[in-house]
């Protein structure tokens, strides 16, 4: 589909997106004061909810229902990767002043970039989402698939 050929949304659908834009905001301003400390905390919450067995197979085999495309089978071997993604994103600064360069006189501090939208592969829709939601966190930023 083209951007000549695309539907314009329709009110239901407008209304879809405002309601989650507004979620989404709520949760970035409940968010808004946390330290470094509370941000990787949380990251670490959501990966080891998504990367336990019991929970990850249950959502592969979700997705591969969803879509019809794929096979559950050799899938939860993918669970590690969620682990990867955690020790890379526990590595940086995130939040408040993240890097100074005293002899430039320079001062980097984060900001959160707002609310992001995620479009999700059917080939690896898990550890894709999980990935995406994680790094939104270490920032304090919102995401919507």
């Amino acid at each position: 589909m083209t951007l000549e050929t695309a539907r314009p949304a329709t009110d239901d659908e407008k209304t879809s997106v405002q309601a989650f834009l507004q979620r989404a905001r709520a949760a970035m301003a409940a968010v808004e004061g946390f330290d470094q400390a509370t941000v990787d905390r949380l990251c670490r919450a959501v990966a080891w909810a998504t990367a336990n067995e019991q929970t990850f197979g249950r959502l592969t085999r979700m997705s591969v229902e969803e879509s019809g495309m794929g096979s559950a089978d050799g899938v939860p071997a993918r669970r590690w990767k969620i682990l990867g993604i955690l020790r890379d994103a526990l590595r940086a600064r995130s939040v408040g002043i993240i890097e100074e360069l005293p002899e430039k006189g320079i001062v980097k501090y984060a900001k959160p970039a707002g609310v992001i939208a995620g479009l999700l592969p059917v080939t690896n829709p898990l550890v894709t989402m999980v990935n995406m939601a994680i790094n939104a966190i270490k920032c304090k930023d919102a995401i919507i698939f």
